[in-house]
């Protein structure tokens, strides 16, 4: 079993925001998902109407996760509820985002630490919050008080000192 790489993972959530030039708050990962390559995003409802089956048995199949994804070579399928908490899916979308470009596939438990480090600093890019308090943050970054609190207090991974000055040109007029 490996060990997360959160620098892995935190730098290429940088990299995402540079490349993209986003520059304000909140970052939207359902639209960045829907720009990927070869990625498909679906809602439940819209999966159950594609596989020709009742949205009541793709939810009992799939109803314990908010999200999920499937690789099927280079290809990507994105799956989503609808409802229930906005910053909370907020949050898992950008973690979907992060297993697909951290092109995860093996091992569970450092996957999904990465992904969660990968969604915490694409959500609450350090440069962007550093003088927030957590409310604040929560609310300027669309994610829950515990994301929020994460990226202030826990925060894993550090991208490297150059691509976090990239990041803070971006947000230094806007923040």
């Amino acid at each position: 079993m490996r060990q997360p790489d959160y620098d892995r993972a935190a730098t290429l959530a940088y990299r995402c925001l540079v490349k993209l030039n986003i520059t304000q708050l909140p970052v939207r990962p359902l639209e960045i998902l829907r720009r990927c390559r070869n990625t498909v995003v679906y809602t439940y409802q819209q999966a159950a109407e594609f596989l020709h089956i009742e949205e009541t048995d793709f939810e009992r199949k799939y109803g314990n996760a908010d999200a999920f994804t499937i690789r099927g070579g280079e290809q990507y399928v994105v799956c989503y509820r609808e409802g229930g908490n906005p910053a909370r899916l907020n949050f898992t979308l950008a973690h979907e985002l992060g297993h697909i470009l951290l092109h995860h596939s093996d091992d569970m438990t450092a996957d999904e630490a990465e992904a969660n480090c990968f969604a915490g600093h694409l959500l609450c890019p350090v440069p962007a919050i550093r003088n927030m308090a957590a409310e604040e943050v929560a609310t300027s970054c669309y994610v829950s008080r515990g994301a929020a609190l994460n990226a202030l207090e826990n925060r894993l991974g550090q991208g490297s000192a150059e691509l976090l000055e990239k990041v803070e040109k971006l947000f230094e007029k806007k923040c």
